[in-house]
């Protein structure tokens, strides 16, 4: 039948904006089970069982003055400031996340801050190849930097690189060439296979939990 028999036999109601829920899905499920097969991920794969770290680290003094000075400063200027909308609240949120992340790219710090030096030791610890992910380009650029301090082979998936550029550290990083693929969230975390890895590093969390388990799933499949 058409649509409109679809909907009335099979959908609560008819809502474009909201989500319809079904009903008598039994009724559905039998004239479409011959075209529609349905594997779960652990039945047909033989996968090792996923094992999720969460690693706290504490901010320096250093770190930890300029963070709550540009926290507190946020915060006032939030209070004072009525006419911000939503946008503008999650601009400044946005930079204490990347405040967070790396203090390099606030201070004219030298060393690596807490987040990358944990990042660097598991990296090095590591006998297989590392994935790391982060929504901020700023991490990624001085984690490549210590990468090239400590003589450790490193591909790059940001923004900035062509997609050819990309593929060729995706390859690098499958055949096992190189040792850590740095990747943004937003260009590496779905649609590409990063199984030559079997450790991956968020520097920081995607903003939704789709998206972290998207790229999990780069390397666990």
């Amino acid at each position: 039948g058409d649509f409109d028999h679809f909907a009335n036999n099979f959908l609560s109601w008819r809502n474009f904006i909201s989500e319809s829920t079904v009903k008598n899905i039994d009724l559905l499920r039998e004239p479409i089970s011959p075209f529609v097969l349905k594997r779960l991920r652990e039945d047909a794969l033989d996968l090792p069982p996923l094992i999720e770290q969460n690693l706290t680290v504490e901010l320096d003094l250093n770190h930890r003055k300029d963070y709550d000075t540009i926290e507190s400063g946020t915060i006032n200027e939030i209070k004072n400031r009525p006419d911000y909308n939503s946008t503008v609240i999650l601009t400044k949120l946005t930079k204490l996340r990347q405040m967070v992340s790396c203090h390099e790219s606030f201070t004219e710090r030298k060393t690596p801050s807490v987040k990358l030096e944990a990042c660097l030791d598991i990296i090095e610890d590591s006998r297989n190849p590392v994935v790391v992910f982060s929504n901020f380009l700023s991490p990624i650029e001085f984690l490549s930097k210590y990468l090239t301090d400590r003589k450790i082979l490193y591909g790059l998936h940001t923004g900035p690189k062509s997609e050819q550029e990309r593929k060729e550290s995706r390859d690098k990083l499958n055949a096992k060439e190189i040792k850590v693929l740095l990747a943004t969230t937003q260009t590496g975390g779905e649609g590409i296979t990063l199984t030559g890895a079997d450790t991956v590093i968020f520097i920081d969390l995607p903003w939704t939990w789709a998206s972290y388990f998207q790229a999990i799933g780069r390397l666990y499949r």
